[in-house]
């Protein structure tokens, strides 16, 4: 993410702290801030239109395994996820962590920032009224920063390697169906998310925040914000933004696995 956005973030947290400082933001860094925002969520949103949501033959995992015994397999070169750290099924299951926050985009974010833009737009008396942050019921601010950790570990960013030998990160041939299984798994929660429902939401979403700003500059009477509401349109935007992120980045990593694990099942296939 572009660290400005963030750090703009917590400019804004800190100014909503100070009366004479929140009169300069409300006008001028809060409405820079939305649209940096808009722009960045729309970005990535633009691109999940280019992912696939295939699965993996699990008759040819089964042909393969039984056609070559581990030690055949052994030292026989796979492709890999770029940069990917340890065994194969460990990477996995670090997916697997990841698709439990990427599966809620929908119900814990999209839906939830959707209601609270509601909220200020239908009532925009509370607005300068809020003493303490008060977000929708379900909005979910999810502990990105120890999935990201996680899945880390299991890639190296500063390497180039995607192939390498099948026994240094399959122990045995079980483990090679399990990923298989796995990834395949994956790729069925993920194909269930509509994606153009996810799009839609978040046209929405930007069309509020885009009317938000536009009443608050021609009603500023009406749409007064208090240091706290201010703060809180901050945040959650900026965890809007994270959460859109962190969804397209992990779409992406699953499908890239997915695809080189099809190579590899397809050259080892071509070797039996």
């Amino acid at each position: 993410m572009d660290k400005s956005i963030i750090i703009t973030a917590e400019m804004i947290a800190l100014e909503s702290m100070n009366p004479s400082q929140l009169l300069n933001a409300i006008p001028t860094r809060l409405p820079k801030f939305m649209d940096d925002v808009k722009g960045f969520v729309h970005s990535k949103i633009g691109t999940l239109s280019n992912f696939w949501g295939g699965t993996l033959s699990k008759r040819d995992a089964n042909n393969i395994t039984r056609a070559m015994n581990y030690y055949a397999l052994s030292h026989f070169e796979i492709f890999v996820p770029t940069g990917m750290r340890g065994d194969y099924i460990g990477f996995a299951e670090a997916l697997q962590e990841a698709q439990g926050v990427a599966g809620l985009l929908m119900s814990e974010t999209l839906r939830p920032t959707t209601a609270w833009l509601g909220e200020m737009l239908g009532r925009p008396e509370t607005m300068a009224s809020i003493r303490e942050s008060h977000f929708s019921r379900g909005l979910v601010f999810h502990d990105l920063d120890s999935i990201k950790i996680a899945l880390a570990k299991r890639i190296d960013g500063a390497s180039n390697r995607d192939v390498i030998e099948f026994s240094k990160v399959f122990k045995n041939n079980n483990e090679f169906e399990s990923v298989v299984a796995i990834l395949n798994t994956l790729n069925q929660q993920i194909s269930a998310i509509d994606r153009k429902e996810i799009e839609n939401e978040v046209n929405v979403i930007v069309e509020m925040m885009d009317r938000l700003m536009v009443h608050m500059r021609q009603d500023p009477e009406t749409y007064k914000l208090s240091g706290v509401t201010m703060q809180s349109m901050a945040k959650v935007a900026l965890n809007l933004a994270q959460e859109v992120e962190f969804f397209a980045a992990y779409y992406h990593l699953l499908q890239t696995s997915t695809t080189t694990m099809q190579l590899t099942m397809d050259k080892i296939r071509k070797a039996l």
